[in-house]
């Protein structure tokens, strides 16, 4: 018996998967909940006043990004890649995702539902079916390793099953072949500038070696969904209804030495007044050991529509400063999606997650 997390996708939602995904796990807070009936009566005291209700479940696990095993989550939350194209006559392939586009819930390409196993090493692993994410966040800070939170929510059927062996967990885990990705692999920090067709974002600023230098870049991709879907006969969630919008939001820290990017937030690099902000790209680029040839590992993220919400550098005392600034993405027409993230790996496809 070990602790461990693992997903496996569902053909039918609610419908246990057999594939399955094991992830090195940081953390996890993945619970069910029971909302049963108390209803209040004229007979102050009533024999039997509870009534069964419904259940719930929600949560999110931490696991570090490595190139290969971390990308399979976004086709849980994204859909397959919208294109996977070999990289000249070697074993690399460049795996295309985009977000906040027209994305769908029903088609075996689209977003996926799955079962979630969490092992705890006692006793009996917990088993919930009918799980789908909800947001996913990756953040990458100065001096650590990259990171991501992926919350989920579920359809309250939990059971208690037999403990996986360790054997089978340890095999899981071997697809962990490459480093994970660190703060030292950002290759790319360009803030400004539009992006092209192509995923290409050109007129913008190296914020790695242009004042304000980045220090940290956080992201969270979240979509809907119909978290009260139930229906007469079921204590469970029904299925899986996205419902509500799409959203692309994160905050970036800023060594204070330029006030190029407060001067962004108020209109633009340049402007020293409050006034119409135009939008703007933003790209970061995180690359990992050889992959294949001269491929390398990378996962690359490309928001071609941003815009700033909000611009803090406060003074404490002698201090050095920090500049955060909070950014929203928008859908743009080119590329056609809110986020694309361009994934180098030797994956050759993601149609079989496990």
């Amino acid at each position: 018996m070990v602790k461990f997390l693992a997903l496996a996708e569902e053909t039918t939602f609610r419908t246990a998967g057999t594939s399955w995904l094991y992830f090195k796990l940081l953390s996890e807070s993945i619970n069910t909940t029971r909302e049963d009936f108390f209803p209040e009566t004229t007979d102050y005291w009533t024999v039997s006043a509870r009534s069964e209700g419904f259940f719930r479940t929600s949560g999110s696990f931490d696991t570090l990004v490595d190139p290969v095993i971390w990308p399979k989550l976004l086709v849980l939350f994204m859909g397959d890649p919208t294109a996977s194209t070999i990289q000249g006559a070697t074993a690399a392939y460049l795996h295309d995702f985009k977000f906040g586009a027209d994305e769908v819930s029903t088609a075996a390409t689209g977003v996926k539902a799955f079962t979630t196993r969490i092992g705890t090493g006692i006793e009996k692993d917990r088993q919930v079916t009918g799980c789908v994410i909800e947001s996913i966040s990756l953040e990458a800070v100065a001096r650590e390793v990259v990171s991501s939170t992926i919350s989920i929510i579920g359809s309250g059927d939990e059971s208690l099953i037999a403990a996986q062996t360790s054997s089978n967990v340890e095999t899981g885990w071997a697809l962990y072949t490459q480093p994970y990705l660190t703060f030292a692999g950002a290759t790319v920090m360009t803030v400004g500038g539009t992006t092209n067709a192509a995923g290409t974002v050109t007129g913008g600023v190296d914020r790695l070696v242009t004042d304000p230098t980045v220090e940290a870049f956080r992201i969270t991709f979240t979509r809907g969904w119909d978290a009260d879907h139930y229906v007469l006969g079921t204590r469970f969630l029904y299925d899986k209804t996205l419902s509500g919008m799409a959203s692309v939001e994160g905050s970036m820290d800023f060594s204070f030495t330029s006030q190029d990017e407060h001067e962004r937030f108020l209109a633009a690099v340049g402007t020293f007044q409050a006034g119409n902000q135009t939008p703007f790209s933003i790209q970061l680029k995180l690359v990992g050991a050889v992959a294949a040839g001269a491929y390398y590992y990378t996962i690359n993220i490309v928001l071609p529509e941003v815009t700033f919400t909000a611009s803090t550098a406060s003074v404490s005392a002698r201090d050095r400063i920090v500049q955060s600034v909070d950014f929203k993405g928008q859908y743009a027409t080119t590329p056609d999606c809110a986020a694309w993230i361009m994934v180098t790996n030797v994956a050759t496809a993601y149609t079989a997650l496990a």
